[in-house]
């Protein structure tokens, strides 16, 4: 009895632990924020060396030059890139930028004013039809809508100036990750058979090779995901750059890299996108709001119909439906980080099921057929 007794407590054991561990996590807020703030040098490195191993495999795999060469050369190429838009597009995302902030912060802004200039200077029905809907029986632009927009120029506002004040420290916690992420690349087949070492030390051999191939299956979904999603978001953001220039949507250079960041997140990233340069728009140039959102659709459907299946089709390869939720679901668990996490998890999750499940039914099907032929 005292055997059975002790093999139960042996067996469940870790999971109560884990378990213990997730709930307090879960009901103390501040202690899952000290320890992710901890952790966060090393997860930055991680992710940093994670995107720049697939050009470093291109050098080393493909090229076959030597490990510390072909990292060397990833790196320098990274550096120069940054090296590059800091010499050439900095100077200008400074520009609009300082311009962005004395508009949000020392502009004077006159909601009422703003709406009867730009009804004043539309011919556009539907516009006109919207407009005349944001004012009351006076003619004044209705409080609840007053509300709404202040609320949303007041957000924007914020936003602007903490991220202004946190680029200082942003750039000294990146360079001490960028540091760290070169000797993950370096020492990375070090690491890797220390994480495979521990991996068969705490488990059985049988389940140390099932953990491996998940490993490999989410190593393999993952970079697919993020590759591509990187190269489609950066070609619309590059996309939006020309067309916004062009057609002298208000700070065309840094609206257009954020819809471009914001293009990381699947289905509804243009959305978001879309809403600050709209703002910003109706209160710089009217006329060019329109212009814009015409410009965020039609890129929008050029790269949900020719630019996004061809690049990150095949490392996705499930129906909106999933790919939504997966969006919905990470948004709730871990806000905009969990939006851009969400699709790659569900496709892994629904991947390994699937397996699974294929594997249960075959092993069915055998069991059931050697039954009937005993002989």
């Amino acid at each position: 009895m005292k055997t059975a007794t002790k093999s139960i407590i042996r067996l469940y054991l870790p999971l109560i632990t884990i378990a213990i561990v997730i709930a307090f996590l879960f009901f103390n807020s501040g202690a899952l924020t000290s320890i992710i703030s901890v952790f966060r040098p090393v997860i930055l490195a991680f992710a940093i060396a994670y995107i720049l191993d697939s050009v470093a495999n291109v050098f080393i795999k493909r090229l076959k030059m030597k490990r510390t060469v072909g990292i060397l050369l990833t790196y320098l190429i990274f550096v120069g890139a940054v090296a590059a838009a800091i010499s050439f597009v900095v100077p200008v995302i400074s520009e609009n930028f300082n311009s962005l902030v004395d508009f949000f912060v020392n502009g004077d802004i006159d909601v009422n004013r703003y709406i009867e200039d730009l009804s004043s200077r539309t011919n556009n029905a539907i516009v006109t039809w919207v407009l005349d809907n944001f004012t009351d029986s006076t003619g004044e632009t209705s409080q609840q809508v007053i509300e709404y927009i202040t609320a949303a120029l007041q957000y924007i506002s914020n936003f602007v100036v903490s991220l202004v004040s946190n680029i200082g420290g942003g750039i000294l916690a990146f360079l001490s990750s960028f540091v760290m992420s070169i000797y993950m690349l370096l020492e990375k087949e070090d690491l890797l058979n220390r994480v495979k070492r521990t991996n068969h030390a705490y488990f059985s051999e049988n389940r140390a090779k099932k953990l491996e191939e998940v490993l490999e299956k989410a190593n393999h979904i993952f970079k697919m995901y993020f590759n591509g999603k990187i190269l489609d978001s950066t070609i619309v953001g590059m996309i939006n750059i020309f067309l916004f220039t062009i057609f002298g949507v208000p700070y065309g250079l840094i609206m257009g890299i954020l819809v471009g960041a914001a293009n990381m997140i699947p289905y509804f990233g243009p959305f978001f996108g879309s809403v600050p340069v709209i703002v910003v728009s109706l209160f710089v140039n009217p006329p060019k709001a329109l212009v814009a959102l015409i410009i965020i659709i039609a890129v929008g459907q050029v790269d949900a119909n020719f630019i996004d299946p061809r690049i990150i089709g095949k490392a996705v390869g499930v129906s909106p439906f999933w790919v939504i939720s997966g969006v919905s679901m990470g948004a709730i668990a871990a806000g905009p980080l969990g939006m851009i996490l969400g699709v790659p998890t569900v496709v892994l999750v629904k991947t390994l099921i699937e397996e699974d499940v294929e594997l249960r039914l075959a092993q069915r099907e055998s069991s059931s057929s050697s039954k009937d032929n005993p002989l």
